[in-house]
């Protein structure tokens, strides 16, 4: 795709190739939607979404460009760029969302709410890593090490989160550490209860998960996952 359609002068995707014939006097882009997305929308979520898996910066930036070359016409009538906009928001750094994805990919976080016991809801955070890697315990036997942690927006009064249960840990030996270590591998659930604090709450909880995620090689940098969850029966506006 990038090769073979992408303009490398101005950014965006061309809706043909280049034609060496001359039998094509412009070769047209088409950056709005209709029914279907149009070819530069799907193009820059593609590159989006690769980008936040694998970390690859070069689909980051051809992302980037794409999005500055049509943004002019986004501003003028954003309703017509309805995809190309939500391939932007998966973007931006810090983007929220139930689902998330970290460590170049490595680990998928998924959020979910059930009803509990009045407002209150459970929440499970479903993580999926991948094969040969691991993230470190909540606990983990060295202190130089990053814990795996669930952490709700300190600047949320509305809401408390209690009764947090992380998974049971696994014990490895790894290469680069001659140590025994405690991680976390495959399939695992955080699991706890979000407590709505009175009326006229905020819709939407903010969570923080911190990972830090390695193989038998090495370990990535520790980062921080943002979460959004909307909450049933919640009260939009502060």
């Amino acid at each position: 795709m990038l090769a073979r359609f992408y303009d490398t002068e101005r950014g965006g995707f061309f809706m043909s190739e280049s034609d060496e014939g001359g039998r094509l006097i412009a070769r047209p882009k088409s950056p709005t939607d209709g029914a279907i997305p149009s070819g530069n929308s799907v193009a820059v979520r593609a590159l989006a979404l690769l980008a936040t898996r694998i970390g690859e910066a070069d689909y980051r930036r051809k992302a980037e460009a794409t999005i500055a070359a049509f943004s002019q016409r986004m501003r003028q009538s954003p309703t017509a760029f309805a995809y190309m906009l939500l391939g932007a928001a998966e973007l931006l750094p810090g983007g929220a969302g139930p689902l998330k994805y970290g460590a170049r990919g490595v680990v998928r976080a998924k959020a979910e709410l059930g009803r509990g016991g009045s407002a209150d809801s459970k929440l499970t955070i479903r993580l999926e890593i991948a094969e040969g890697w691991h993230v470190n315990a909540h606990r983990p036997l060295q202190e130089f090490l990053v814990p795996t942690e669930v952490v709700l927006d300190s600047a949320a009064d509305d809401f408390e989160l209690v009764g947090l249960e992380y998974p049971r840990a696994q014990t490895v030996t790894l290469g680069f550490q001659p140590e025994p270590l405690s991680v976390y591998q495959g399939g695992v659930q955080i699991q706890g209860t979000i407590v709505a604090n009175g009326a006229g709450r905020p819709a939407i909880a903010r969570l923080s998960l911190t990972i830090q995620a390695c193989n038998d090689e090495m370990c990535l940098k520790p980062e921080t996952l943002m979460i959004e969850l909307p909450i049933p029966g919640a009260v939009g506006g502060r």
